[in-house]
């Protein structure tokens, strides 16, 4: 018997694109969500993912990271700093 991994997926990030909001809030800190197709994993229905924000999830500081049940599942374990 042999045992085949399957692929590796890269748990992506992003943050929302609030655009297209006649007045979009720019004051305050945005966090990260994970990725699921071009939406948030914590299914915020009327947000879409910026595609140029997109980044590894792993990456993304603790602190900075969307604390709804959806995306908090998701979340990868934090990669250690290379020093």
């Amino acid at each position: 018997m042999t045992l085949t991994a399957g692929p590796i997926v890269t748990v992506m990030a992003g943050r929302r694109d609030a655009s297209w909001y006649s007045r979009p809030d720019t004051h305050r800190v945005k966090v990260w969500h994970v990725v699921v197709g071009n939406s948030p994993a914590c299914n915020s229905t009327s947000a879409l993912i910026a595609a140029f924000t997109t980044r590894d999830a792993a990456t993304i500081p603790v602190e900075s990271r969307c604390r709804r049940l959806g995306c908090q599942k998701r979340w990868p374990a934090m990669k250690q700093a290379v020093r």
